[in-house]
């Protein structure tokens, strides 16, 4: 079906904090060596009293903390039974989703821009992701635009509000205070030189002094959030401490996807960010801080299991749709129908409508010869937020995952063991969702949480105008009912840009 039409815009009254002997220390530090790191006296914590009543009202600070592949089977377990004690006992003592239905298609970048701005991709502008080079060109397959939806941060600005964007994704150029890149491939190369550009002048001082020029801060893993964890303490208690605070950990990413969510190590690693988690609240409490701000960790999508890869360009090479270059078998000299991956589903983009219905005959011949993947129909894509410029898309069934070689086997095994990026949610992509702290009610579990409703939900709590695009506020997390924004939420406009 052809589709050429534009998309629009339109805790509880406790903290029962948990310690074990692995507990890393809270935000309190000294510097050594040029790397910010917690005081002897303070790496083994003993067992913290219990925080003051949480109060009712808007929080002056609220953290939005992202984790990588975060379910709900990391903290709905017993406080003493999850892989993430702490997080459980956040999940125990404020509100808890059972289940967090992630956009489509399933990949961060997206998941980022919808809980940013409440947006699904199609209406966030955010509709592609990960281009290699050697692909089409951006003027054919588009590349990751500027969110045009309006996001959180500048829903802060319009309220006098400022806001500190640490590692967020898609949110490099974003018009905020406080900003600090987020990890990307292969830059540990040109990390000074990134970091003097993409990090804000408010922020950049203060990022070099606790560490930021040593390279393991550029590359994803236990190192930067513990970097990025230290930033957000000696941020927060800072004259410039900002009201809102988007954070992005990362060590949990390359092991979901190497070994799978099974893995011998996701536990341990994930088990690690519960540990960054809990300094931030000991840090929030120390700088007597935790009265007054709210803490919501979410995942950005579930990482499901994989064993086979399917190159559906390989069909479309074979129909004569796409010509390699002879000096590289996966760079495209000329291309008249393209199969652009998200592991788990794919947009096929084409020339005209003629290549897109010959596209459409070759790949259903392969999806019919290997059982390994299904077509999407446009109607299905649309209903989804998918990018509208795409004539139809593919789904690979549990367990494949969808390239874009255009040489290589159709079929052959996946040298990773997790992926993401599957249209139709499934249990198993479901992500995670806790909310705690001043305002938020204690002891209640979400049987469904869109991933949508999270960015209006925390724009009624903090009083702040955001246009409700898909996502609607879940009131019923609150306290006592937020103060609804003034009904003239479009007149925010400016770009995130």
């Amino acid at each position: 079906m052809r589709r050429r039409e534009r998309w629009g815009l339109r805790a509880g009254t406790r903290l029962a904090l948990l310690t074990t002997v692995t507990l890393v220390a809270a935000c309190v530090t000294e510097e050594r060596g040029g790397r910010f790191r917690p005081s002897r006296s303070q790496e083994r914590p003993a067992r913290a009293s219990a925080s003051a009543a949480v109060t009712s009202g808007p929080p002056s600070r609220l953290f939005l903390v992202s984790v990588p592949g975060l379910t709900p089977a990391a903290y709905l377990s017993r406080p003493n039974e999850a892989f993430m004690p702490s997080l459980a006992q956040l999940a125990t003592d404020g509100v808890a989703a059972e289940r967090v239905e992630p956009v489509s298609p399933a990949v961060s970048l997206f998941a980022h821009a919808a809980l940013a701005t409440g947006a699904l991709p199609s209406q966030s502008g955010v509709i592609a992701s990960d281009l290699s080079e050697g692909l089409p060109s951006a003027t054919s397959i588009r590349e990751a635009a500027p969110m045009r939806a309006i996001s959180l941060w500048q829903a802060a600005a319009s309220a006098g509000l400022t806001s500190a964007l640490l590692g967020w994704p898609g949110a490099e150029e974003a018009q905020a205070e406080h900003r600090f890149p987020e990890v990307l491939p292969a830059v540990v190369s040109a990390w000074s030189d990134r970091l003097q550009t993409r990090t804000t002048p408010a922020l950049l001082e203060r990022a070099r002094r606790l560490g930021a020029n040593d390279p393991v801060v550029a590359v994803a893993g236990q190192e930067r959030d513990r970097f990025l964890v230290n930033l957000t303490c000696d941020l927060a208690q800072s004259p410039q401490a900002p009201a809102l605070v988007l954070l992005r950990l990362t060590q949990t990413e390359d092991v979901l996807r190497t070994e799978g969510p099974h893995g011998l190590n996701v536990r341990a690693a994930f088990a690690r960010v519960d540990q960054e988690i809990e300094r931030l609240l000991q840090c929030l409490r120390r700088g007597e801080l935790l009265e007054k701000s709210a803490l919501v960790v979410v995942g950005d999508r579930g990482i499901v299991p994989i064993h086979t890869m399917v190159q559906p360009n390989t069909s479309l090479a074979a129909a004569g749709l796409i010509v390699p270059k002879v000096e590289g078998a996966s760079l495209v000299h000329r291309w008249s129908a393209f199969a652009r991956s998200y592991g788990g589903s794919a947009f096929v983009y084409a020339r005209s409508e003629e290549d897109a219905v010959l596209a459409r005959h070759a790949l259903s011949e392969a999806a019919q010869r290997t059982r390994a993947f299904r077509i999407v129909t446009a109607a299905e894509m649309l209903r989804v937020g998918a990018d509208p410029q795409a004539w139809f898309g593919l789904e690979a069934e549990p367990g494949f995952f969808l390239g874009e070689e255009i040489t290589a086997p159709l079929l052959h095994p996946t040298t990773q063991r997790g992926g993401d990026g599957y249209l139709m949610q499934s249990e198993a992509q479901a992500a995670g969702f806790v909310a705690f702290g001043r305002g938020v009610r204690s002891a209640l579990r979400l049987p469904r949480l869109r991933q949508t409703d999270i960015a209006p939900t925390l724009a009624r709590w903090l009083g702040l105008q955001l246009p409700e695009l898909d996502g609607r506020p879940v009131v019923g997390i609150f306290q006592t009912p937020p103060v609804a924004a003034p009904a003239n939420v479009n007149t925010v406009t400016e770009s995130v840009e």
